[in-house]
């Protein structure tokens, strides 16, 4: 029993370990459309513009609103303050943490710092999986590429 209770709490701390500031997230939610009306921006670097264009197609689906996809370039500077998504280029550039080199070449990360959601991959692949992978967090499925084979909430 006392060997169970050490695995557990060792298991607790470690979690505890790996999950500084949830709590701060968890009371405050990245809000990007309120009824009906989009309050965050997607910008795209030059090779996100699949990805950026295809959320905000399925954000426009999911709240009614119709999200418009920015370029951004280095010279860009983006309000801190203001709800945005960053897509590839334009997430890497603003602090998206570097992706290690993976055998396929096609990782990917989403990452959220303050008012910004992050979507970047090692390349354009990795940052559609990105896009992808944040819209199957919202409950969107992509069983086939058709209309039929996707499920929008």
């Amino acid at each position: 029993m006392a060997r169970l209770m050490r695995a557990f709490w060792g298991v607790a701390i470690l979690l505890a370990a790996c999950l500084p500031g949830l709590e701060s997230v968890a009371a405050e939610p990245l809000v990007l459309a309120r009824e009906g009306k989009p309050l965050a921006s997607i910008w795209r670097g030059d090779d996100g513009k699949r990805a950026a264009n295809d959320l905000a197609e399925n954000l426009a689906a999911i709240t009614g609103g119709t999200f418009t996809v920015m370029d951004w370039t280095p010279e860009t500077k983006l309000p801190a303050d203001q709800p945005a998504i960053l897509v590839g280029e334009a997430a890497l550039a603003n602090g998206l943490a570097a992706l290690p080199p993976s055998a396929s070449g096609d990782s990917y990360r989403v990452e959220r710092q303050g008012q910004w959601l992050l979507l970047g991959g090692e390349n354009n692949d990795g940052t559609f999986f990105a896009t992808t992978h944040f819209l199957e967090t919202l409950g969107c499925r992509f069983y086939f590429a058709n209309p039929i084979g996707t499920v929008i909430p």
